[in-house]
């Protein structure tokens, strides 16, 4: 088979399956809290049961000020105080917040919340302890007052729930609530559960498939145990790997007052390796010096894109404009990487999918660099510690942008992050979730990293098959390497459009030239034309 036909199959076919899906933008740590990670040991008698906890916390990164959302459910009947501490495991950390609690809101002792804001500074430095897996939760109670239980935030249980009665299909007038934490192994597709809830008479824990969040769903697994907190292992098949990737997985406590489900919680899925629809560089408008600035971008089924930027530059400003040059809106924030979230308006969905939106990033020194947010490269990589195996924790983040040259069998690569110390930039082997060797190093690794390697047959087999990954390690960093599968780019967009027309769907087909430039020149370049895909556009019209 010829190789463009070769890549054109295989883009259709294989972006089906793979544990990829929408969240990559929510930074987010969990944690399984127990008096075992106590440095002093204390037993709580009025717990209900084992002092046991769980947590999740979202960090919100923005232009002008930084915060973290905390959940914590619990079965402490005497809770005095719950706080968040800045203390690797089995250390005595500094206090950095004490929840608050006020009595007339507070309708349930064993569920809390709270948001917290970080210094206003721009040097990352609480984000990045948050996200190296170095916070902790403490809670205290009237027979623990230094600590009853205690958990370490990091992403080594990758998936989490809330589980409430608000996410019920008909939401129930229940005051219980529920955290799930669990840790779902890429390799083997097992899912290893602890759903901590406060549900009385519970009579089911079960595991359902929905497409949406008012779908009653599907039953799909029952937890042989119904007492909180529930433990189990339940090993995935085809195409449930998928459907959890994708948020159609639900935790749903049925109790007998609610025999439909009292709460229930959608699974999502911590640093999630992303669905790309558009991969592209971002180019300095005034001249061809090199690259130093690269985007992932994916077009979510609600209208949302999510988007990664990985730059080199002091910027000072970053947005979108569309193609008569009007601000459309700002990006979450400058310093790199900028991740963030936006609902785009039906209009701004149609000019996404002509290529009039570009993407604007400002430095200090009044260069602009621009890109139109187009699929310009084939394939692409995510990098983060969530990739690695296992999953290291860390607020290092890349990515990198390949093309095939099928001319001359060489793979041109670009890549960007954020590693201080960068020591090794290689290209292993290895699926999803499975430890592989290293098969080459890339000869550059301070930014800006360009150029392209010859590779041999079974090279390429192994590219074509999506086997290879890209791993980056830093000699000034003991968190460990961070880690990339290296993908085809999504073909499929889907999202809801409102029109006075009727309900119809539209089925169009994109050819898209592809414009590299070449490692020994940032001026030169090659370009060739792909079929991109079909993108399906459903909705309402």
């Amino acid at each position: 088979m010829p190789v463009r036909a070769l890549v054109f199959f295989l883009v259709c076919f294989a972006v089906h399956g793979l544990p990829i899906g929408p969240g990559f933008s929510e930074l987010v740590a969990t944690a399984e809290l127990s008096n075992a990670q106590l440095l002093n040991s204390c037993s709580d008698d009025g717990a209900v049961g084992a002092a046991v906890g769980a947590a999740v916390c979202h960090l919100t990164r923005e232009m002008d000020l930084s915060s973290v959302f905390c959940q914590v459910s619990h079965n402490i009947a005497d809770r005095t105080e719950i706080q968040v501490f800045d203390g690797i495991a089995g250390t005595e950390g500094s206090l950095l917040f004490s929840f608050t609690f006020d009595s007339e809101d507070d309708d349930n002792e064993f569920y809390a919340e709270d948001v917290f804001a970080l210094d206003q500074d721009d040097d990352d430095t609480e984000e990045a302890d948050f996200l190296s897996g170095n916070w902790y939760i403490l809670i205290s109670s009237e027979e623990c007052p230094n600590g009853a239980i205690r958990g370490q935030l990091t992403n080594g249980l990758n998936v989490y729930s809330i589980l409430s009665e608000g996410n019920e299909p008909v939401p129930t007038n229940s005051r219980s609530r529920g955290i799930a934490v669990a840790d779902f192994n890429t390799a083997d597709q097992r899912l290893q559960s602890f759903i901590q809830f406060d549900t009385d008479s519970a009579i089911f824990v079960q595991l359902l498939q929905a497409t949406d969040s008012r779908d009653a769903g599907d039953v799909f697994y029952t937890f042989p145990d119904r007492t909180s907190p529930v433990e189990d292992l339940f090993t995935y098949i085809e195409p449930r790997e998928t459907e959890l990737y994708r948020k159609q997985h639900y935790y749903n406590v049925v109790s007998n007052d609610f025999l439909l489900g009292e709460i229930r919680g959608q699974l999502h899925v911590v640093d999630p390796t992303p669905d790309v629809n558009y991969a592209f560089l971002i180019r300095d408008s005034d001249d061809d010096s090199p690259l130093r600035a690269g985007a992932l971008v994916s077009l979510l089924c609600n209208g949302e894109i999510e988007y990664f930027i990985s730059h080199s530059l002091d910027i000072v400003d970053a947005f979108v404009i569309d193609d008569n040059n009007d601000f459309l809106f700002n990006l979450n924030g400058v310093r790199s990487p900028i991740m963030g979230k936006q609902q785009l308006s039906n209009d701004e969905i149609e000019k996404l999918l002509q290529f009039e939106l570009t993407v604007v990033l400002q430095d200090t020194e009044g260069r602009t660099f621009t890109s139109e947010i187009r699929p310009e490269f084939l394939f692409y990589s995510y990098i983060s510690g969530a990739q690695q195996v296992p999953h290291v924790n860390t607020f290092s983040r890349g990515m990198a942008l390949f093309a095939y040259d099928d001319s001359t069998d060489q793979l041109v690569y670009h890549v960007f992050h954020n590693i201080n110390g960068i020591s090794d930039i290689s290209i292993g082997e290895g699926d999803f979730g499975v430890p592989g060797p290293l098969l080459l190093s890339l000869p550059d690794i301070e930014p800006p990293v360009f150029g392209a390697v010859s590779l041999s047959e079974d090279f390429l087999d192994i590219f074509f098959e999506q086997e290879l990954f890209i791993s980056l390690s830093s000699s000034e960093s003991s968190e460990g390497p961070i880690r990339g599968q290296i993908l085809f780019n999504g073909v499929e967009n889907c999202f809801v459009k409102l029109s006075d027309s009727s309900q119809s769907t539209y089925t169009g087909y994109y050819i898209s030239s592809r414009y590299f430039p070449a490692p020994d020149s940032a001026a030169s370049t090659m370009s060739w034309s792909l079929l991109f895909g079909v993108v399906f556009i459903i909705g309402l019209w």
